[in-house]
């Protein structure tokens, strides 16, 4: 009977050692992310739309017969956009990576 009481309390504190490890080293991670995103502070890219044309807009309708009373129309759109990207973390490729210019 002690050798079985013996491997129970070797596998508990073999579960109890592993559980502390991978909680050191989640706690690790989450600690490394936060320095980094505190250090850096991302912020968000903007975009600004410029200008907006409809260059083509099509409708069709299939031609109904008395047979099939459904009718059904599709809609074709070209549409084209302008817009301006501004990223304001340019300088995140230096800090992150290291490369300099």
């Amino acid at each position: 009977m002690t050798s079985s009481s013996s491997f129970s309390a070797s596998f508990k504190g073999c579960c109890c050692c592993l559980f502390l490890l991978f909680s050191f080293l989640a706690l690790l991670i989450l600690a490394v992310v936060l320095v980094i995103i505190l250090a850096v502070k991302p912020k968000k890219p903007s975009f600004d739309l410029q200008q907006v044309g409809v260059q083509y807009m099509g409708i069709t309708t299939p031609t109904t017969s008395a047979t099939d009373p459904t009718t059904s129309a599709s809609l074709s759109l070209n549409i084209q956009m302008l817009f301006t990207a501004v990223n304001p973390n340019n300088n995140l490729n230096h800090v992150a990576f290291g490369s300099g210019g």
